[in-house]
């Protein structure tokens, strides 16, 4: 289930609730991340290559930088524990799906136990 912290504020309480559900319930959590330089200059580049105008990409990099920055103010990949998968190798390119399949399969075979959580505990 894809989730933005914070993405739409009237819907993240919402969507924070449901995501509580689904991991009290047992479900494992992951975050795909890992290098901000290298999800940046990925952006960058699909950007680049689709908008037309310099007004078009300066927007979407503005967009960007608005959900880094509400992903690091509300704290929630440690809050919530979540099992992190580098999506980036080494040099900064996306993993190929095998390897990522492969880091997911070892996340699940030795998952740690998350605690229980409410949303009241989330800042």
């Amino acid at each position: 289930m894809p989730w933005l912290p914070g993405a739409l504020p009237r819907t993240t309480r919402r969507q924070f609730s449901a995501v509580l559900q689904f991991r009290n319930a047992g479900f494992k959590w992951m975050w795909l991340g890992g290098s901000r330089d290298a999800a940046l200059r990925s952006f960058q580049n699909r950007v680049r290559a689709k908008e037309k105008s310099d007004a078009a990409f300066h927007w979407r990099m503005y967009e960007f930088y608005l959900q880094m920055y509400k992903i690091e103010n509300t704290k929630i990949v440690d809050q919530l524990r979540l099992a992190i998968i580098n999506s980036f190798d080494v040099h900064g390119e996306f993993k190929s799906t095998a390897a990522l399949l492969e880091e997911i399969k070892e996340s699940i075979v030795y998952p740690h136990t998350p605690r229980k959580i409410t949303h009241h505990q989330i800042h």
